[in-house]
């Protein structure tokens, strides 16, 4: 599936692909997506992130990288466990996450040549959107025109085990551990309105300040904003948390930084070279060449 610059940065992946790289974080992530029985099965021990080869190679031919691998207790071999964000409805998502599986399986094998079968995958699916309850289905077969025919040949993959985050209840999401805000952010994020998170339920937002994503999430919010002026935001969220004021003002301070780096995408675009880009950003030149990979490997998709 091909996706522009725009898609592969947009916030709301940015903001849970950051979140999930402190492992406990995600460990309470993919917990709450997945059945106690299940999570009680997996040697948690063993969880982390995929191999990173195999990572770089399903980040750059998919744009999909939240990919973790663990194994069941008593068990020898990785299984993995494929998380997607979705922040619109896709009706082909199923067939999305199929392409994902086979190029998973097929680099697995290629790497671990000894392995005689395919890994096991969970396909986890996190959403939240204006659009709610999610109105598609999970099973493949219903992407075709002749559901039930397609079903009588298909029975290799399980449906998407998905959380839609927008009709769960905020004290059911302070349940996730150490995710809880990444979730609550995510949802607060459709509205694109953080103000009453801030001010009238002060307590949840605080709980941000206990997060190893806490300036990660200051920076989220600012970047999907759309109601509040910045400057009134800030003066909110240092009311709430006056001993985190350096954590806010970085936070501040990074965002600025994405913006001159947005500055420095659209420059590249229009062809500009890199020494103007430069004086015009700030932005030292390493970064900038790192920008204009980024977007030679779109236009290649």
């Amino acid at each position: 599936m091909s996706m522009n610059i725009e898609q592969i940065t947009q916030p709301h992946d940015k903001f849970i692909k950051a979140c999930l790289a402190d492992i406990e974080v995600a460990q309470d992530a993919i917990k709450f997506c997945i059945s106690a029985e299940f999570a009680q099965q997996i040697d948690w021990q063993t969880f982390g992130p995929a191999n990173s080869n195999l990572i770089k190679g399903l980040a750059k031919q998919l744009y999909a990288d939240l990919l973790f691998q663990f194994k069941l207790k008593d068990e020898k071999e990785f299984n993995f466990c494929l998380l997607e964000h979705q922040s619109t409805p896709d009706k082909f998502l199923p067939f999305r996450i199929a392409n994902y599986d086979i190029y998973i399986m097929d680099m697995h094998l290629k790497q671990i040549k000894q392995d005689k079968y395919l890994p096991d995958i969970t396909n986890l699916c996190v959403y939240a959107s204006k659009i709610t309850p999610y109105p598609y289905s999970l099973d493949i077969c219903d992407c075709f025109k002749n559901p039930t025919r397609a079903r009588e040949k298909f029975k290799m993959f399980n449906n998407i085990i998905l959380q839609d985050l927008t009709i769960i209840p905020e004290e059911e999401l302070l349940k996730c551990g150490k995710a809880d805000l990444v979730y609550i952010l995510l949802k607060e994020g459709i509205k694109r309105d953080f103000l009453p998170l801030i001010e009238k339920r002060s307590k949840t937002f605080s709980r941000l300040f206990d997060r190893s994503y806490a300036q990660t999430g200051i920076v989220y919010i600012f970047e999907v904003e759309e109601v509040t002026p910045h400057e009134i935001l800030l003066e909110a969220i240092i009311r709430v948390a006056p001993n985190q004021k350096d954590v806010i003002m970085s936070a501040a301070e990074q965002l600025k930084l994405e913006e001159r780096k947005e500055i420095a995408k659209n420059m590249l675009q229009e062809d500009c070279q890199i020494s103007l880009i430069q004086k015009v950003t700030g932005i030292d030149q390493h970064t900038i060449e790192e920008i204009k990979k980024r977007i030679e490997l779109s236009c290649r998709k």
